[in-house]
Formats: structure tokens, sequence, C-alpha cells
């Protein structure tokens, strides 16, 4: 999508069985693959100084996992502080 948002395969397994003698409708098909698409991609988004991960994976639970993974400190990433970074703020105290 971008440098700064990306979307990956997670490792959610759909159940691809058809119990016999289940007629699906095209349209049925087509949502349950959409859903399972859905649910086998997390999307990242790459913040200054953190990752943030929002993964569907448990969707049929009701569920959204939300990650925010700071940088660590050997990291160039620098914190924005209300559009500043930190090294700006440093050279205007």
């Amino acid at each position: 999508m971008s440098e700064a948002v990306s979307i990956v395969r997670n490792t959610f397994n759909p159940d691809k069985e058809v119990t016999p003698g289940e007629v699906r409708s095209v349209e049925e098909e087509a949502l349950k693959e959409l859903e399972n698409y859905v649910q086998g991609h997390d999307l990242l988004v790459k913040l200054p100084g953190a990752t943030l991960n929002l993964s569907p994976r448990h969707l049929d639970d009701n569920e959204l996992t939300m990650t925010l993974k700071f940088n660590d400190k050997n990291s160039k990433a620098a914190t924005m502080v209300e559009g500043n970074s930190v090294e700006t703020l440093r050279t205007l105290q």
C-alpha cells in the first residue's frame, strides 16, 4: 500500500470443509472468501518510534487484536511530541 502501511498474511487457517449436502450460493461463497481474506491478513502501520499491528484473525470470537510495538533504544526512529522530534525538542531547550 505504502511505506508506512502494509497488509501482511497472518497465521489464520480457515475451515475449508463443506458439510455433505451443503449448498452455498455464489453470494455466500464470495462473502466467505472475503471474510477469510480479512481474517487472514493483518494491517501494519509504521509510526514514529513504533509499529501498530491490527489483527482480525479472531473476528469469529468478536475480537480485534491491536498491538503497539515500540522501537528498541538502539533504533533510529524518533519519538514525536506535538509534531517535533525528541532531537528537535532538545535543541530548542
